[in-house]
């Protein structure tokens, strides 16, 4: 008899968990937002953040499926991993001088928000 099958990627807790974690890199500057090209798609996301006390710091934000986090990482990824064309350019237009203001998991659900401060406004 098979269990009930288990969510793919983070649970809610575990989403709320790892966001609780990374608050203490709210107020860090974004240094860069690079979209990665991984064997499994397009979505996953590198930011690399200067927080005020900490040192540089690196989160990997892959989205969906059975690999979905968000997590610091040590990890260096090849130039050839980055992704690149309009999307990439729009990501680092719309994100340069940010600063990650805050970070939010919804209750209860697999998702989390990531809010930026930019010369231009907002960005969510």
């Amino acid at each position: 008899m098979t269990g009930p099958s288990k969510p793919y990627g983070l649970t809610a807790g575990e989403l709320s968990a790892a966001v609780a974690e990374l608050q203490q890199l709210a107020g860090a500057t974004l240094l860069d937002a690079v979209p990665l090209r991984t064997a499994h798609g397009h979505d996953d996301l590198l930011l690399v953040l200067s927080p005020p006390a900490l040192p540089k710091q690196f989160v990997h934000v892959a989205c969906g499926g059975p690999r979905a986090r968000i997590t610091t990482t040590r990890r260096r990824f090849a130039r050839a991993d980055r992704a690149t064309g309009p999307a990439a350019d729009v990501l680092s237009r719309e994100l340069a001088g940010a600063a990650l203001e805050q970070l939010t998991a919804a209750a209860g659900e697999r998702r989390c928000q990531l809010s930026f401060a930019t010369p231009n406004g907002r960005r969510e």
